[in-house]
């Protein structure tokens, strides 16, 4: 019986509109619809919860627009829908962006390279009939190449006959070590918090590469070379023990045993690489080098002939074609 009477009120207002519409122009039919609406967006706009009120002139068009076209019946359903969905409506939290810091240590270095290519400012120093100036400015592209060979050569160049080429060379490798150094200060400074063991080994591994990073860019000689390369392996060793499975701090520790010239940690180290399932490339090279230090050529040559991607690192190269040439 209810649904009865709903049908027939609903008919009664339908065949009202289309008596109107055969009475008055279409044009005052939808001005009284938007009054309508608007009136019924006004009260949603009265009962609206507090979190979603800035947005209020969007929700009167909306409701005014949708009644004025659908008369009545579309002010009324577009109103509580919204509502419901305020009320009742669960808001999809805000995915965090986070911000990845760069790692302390990275083989691969971006390189800046204005006029000319590294090999033609190292040669052009090695010039020494060339102008001060363009010297100087293949001093300054080399400064800003962040590889041991560039650093090499601005050592060299602390030795020149000119005053200016010496004092640009010191000032450049000046400036190098002192932001290493900052972030070892820094790294030093948090371990006299109050932490947790993990974030004391991460804290260590950090230390361990920027020492690294010291002996890696030649950027320390004599005495204070070997503070830095022992500090490197007391921190990485340190590191290690708490976070085993972190496999750059392994290659790490092999690195400084090999340049320690302890072969026997080295080989070790590497061969636990080996063992632990990591990628190829991680270690062949290294204990590639420990295998023939030792004199065990068959273990270099099976060390070189997998299937990896070596042959395609130009620095490893002319090795691989050297003991595979069939590869």
């Amino acid at each position: 019986m209810n649904l009865s009477f709903s049908i027939n009120g609903w008919h009664k207002i339908w065949q009202y509109y289309a008596i109107q519409t055969t009475d008055t122009t279409l044009i005052n039919l939808l001005i009284l619809s938007a009054c309508i609406s608007f009136i019924i967006a006004i009260f949603f706009f009265l009962i609206m919860p507090q979190a979603h009120r800035q947005n209020k002139w969007f929700y009167i068009v909306l409701i005014t627009s949708s009644g004025t076209f659908i008369p009545i019946i579309g002010a009324f359903f577009m109103s509580l829908t919204l509502y419901l969905t305020m009320v009742f409506g669960k808001e999809q939290a805000a995915v965090a962006i986070k911000q990845v810091e760069a790692p302390s240590f990275s083989v691969e270095e971006d390189f800046n390279i204005d006029t000319f290519g590294e090999g033609s400012a190292r040669t052009r120093m090695k010039q020494k009939h060339l102008s001060n100036e363009a010297r100087t400015q293949s001093l300054v592209v080399l400064g800003r190449l962040n590889n041991s060979e560039a650093n090499k050569v601005i050592q060299e160049s602390m030795n020149d006959n000119d005053d200016q080429i010496r004092l640009l060379a010191f000032a450049l490798l000046d400036n190098k070590e002192r932001k290493i150094y900052e972030k070892i200060h820094s790294l030093e400074d948090d371990l006299q918090l109050d932490l947790d063991e993990i974030t004391r080994a991460e804290i260590h591994s950090q230390l361990a590469f920027n020492y690294w990073e010291i002996i890696y860019l030649n950027l320390a000689s004599g005495e204070l070379y070997q503070i830095a390369l022992n500090k490197a392996q007391n921190f990485a060793e340190n590191a290690v023990k708490t976070l085993p499975k972190h496999a750059n701090l392994w290659v790490l520790l092999g690195r400084i045993y090999l340049t320690q010239k302890k072969h026997d940690k080295a080989l070790a180290t590497f061969q636990h690489l080996q063992k632990s399932g990591q990628p190829h490339n991680t270690y062949a090279p290294y204990l590639a080098e420990l295998y023939f230090i030792n004199r065990h050529f068959n273990k270099v040559l099976e060390t070189l002939s997998q299937k990896t991607t070596l042959k395609y690192i130009p620095i490893v190269a002319p090795i691989i074609e050297y003991w595979c040439p069939h590869e």
